[in-house]
Parts: C-alpha cells; structure tokens; sequence
C-alpha cells in the first residue's frame, strides 16, 4: 500500500520534521483544518495540494498570496513532484516520495478465527442449498387468476347494468300496434272513411319530420313508429280489410 512521505524544512537548514501519510490527497497552509500546518505569516491559510495518482505525486498551488516553487518555478497548475525536488512554501521547504507499506498481517490466532469463520460460511451455504425449498408462489398467476375473476366481475356487472338500463327505456313500440285500425286513428269502428281519412291527415300531421327534427333521438324513433302505425291503419281502413 502506497502512502506519501513529507520532509520538512527551512530555507537553508536541515530537513527538521518527516511524516506518512496514508491518503493520497494532501493540503498545505496555515489553517489547523490543513494536513500539513504552516504557521508563518507568509504561507496562505490554504496555499497548495498534493495528490498521489498512478505512481506520480502531482502539487498544484491554490491561489495563495505569495506562490508555491518547484526548484525555484513558480507553480502554475498540476506538476509533478520528484523525491529530489524541492518544494517551495513561504519559507519552508518540502520534499515528497512515495513509500510502499505493508499491510499489516494477521496473527494465528486471527487466521485460525478467519478459518472457523469461512468454515461457518461454507456450512450455512450447505444447509441452504440442501434446506427445501418452498414451491414459489406464482406472482404472475395470483395476478392473472385475479384479473380474470375481475375481468368476470365487470362483465357480469355490465350485463346487469344493460338489463337494467333495457328495463328502464321507454318501451319504444308504441302500444298502439296492438289496437285496431279504427282505435289508432282514434275513430270509432265503421266511421266513413271520409272522417277516417280526416282524422289520419290530423294525426299524421302531428308527426311531420318538421314538427320531430329538434327531438331527442329516442323521441325521433319513437314518432317514426307512430308513422308507421298511423299509415298501416289508414290503408287498412281504405282497403276494407279493417
């Protein structure tokens, strides 16, 4: 496991401080919430970061006040830092490597619980696949079972609701086509026909489709059996089969 190593100096002197760090995202200046805290004036509160990506520690300064430098070049966005760079911070001075730690190993006892533990695993394992298994219930079929029984539902409900509504419409054959010419014509039996013609011409007048047009439907229909029924018993009656 790579971690990043910082050596810490002042200009002029001897590297004074070193330090590992086990991340790879670091940040240097003089606010306490920074990794790597420098307390002069001089450095910014948040002046620079270094991250460590694919081998390589890369610094970038974060707009502080007085720059950070790479061997004296004032850093202008992300470069690479070498173990034998010096890095530039107010008056301190900074190296950075990498080092390689080990992680750490497990003791005998902590390998033979990680074995007890896997042995655990391997039987719960076993005793699930041999444990029977429950028939799944059929999701798909509870549904399909429910939407036919509702499917029957509605359709059941919708006969009656067609019978009732049939039960409830006018009777659209008019009870007239049960009487006689005579009574249709609203005469009585063996009037002339010249006062039979006159009461048709009345009653068949009442049913012009001018008198009908603004009629509902129903009531349309309704007036064209009448027609029918006022015409059929006028022929009757001047046939003489009345």
């Amino acid at each position: 496991m790579a971690a990043i190593q910082i050596q810490l100096g002042m200009q002029g002197g001897k590297p004074r401080l070193s330090n590992i760090f086990q991340k790879h995202e670091i940040t240097i200046g003089r606010a306490p919430e920074n990794d790597v805290i420098l307390k002069q004036t001089n450095v910014s509160k948040v002046h620079c970061r270094a991250i460590y990506s694919n081998g390589v520690i890369m610094i970038n300064d974060v707009g502080s006040t007085n720059g950070t430098r790479i061997n004296g070049t004032f850093v202008t966005g992300w470069m690479p830092v070498r173990a034998s760079d010096e890095v530039l911070v107010g008056n301190y001075v900074l190296s950075f490597s990498v080092v390689a730690q080990e992680e750490p190993k497990s003791s005998p006892r902590e390998k033979s619980n990680n074995k007890e533990s896997a042995s655990q695993s391997e039987g719960e394992q076993k005793g699930r696949k041999e444990r029977p298994k429950t028939p799944p219930q059929d999701k798909k079929g509870n549904k399909s079972e429910q939407g036919s029984a509702q499917a029957k539902n509605e359709r059941r409900q919708t006969r009656e609701q067609k019978s009732q509504n049939a039960s409830s419409k006018p009777n659209v054959t008019d009870p007239s086509s049960k009487k006689s010419p005579w009574d249709v014509l609203g005469v009585a039996k063996g009037t002339s026909k010249a006062e039979a013609r006159k009461a048709y011409l009345q009653m068949i007048a009442l049913y012009h489709p001018d008198k009908v047009d603004a009629l509902g439907p129903k009531l349309k229909e309704l007036a064209l059996i009448m027609t029918r029924e006022l015409n059929d018993a006028w022929v009757a009656i001047e046939s003489g089969r009345a």
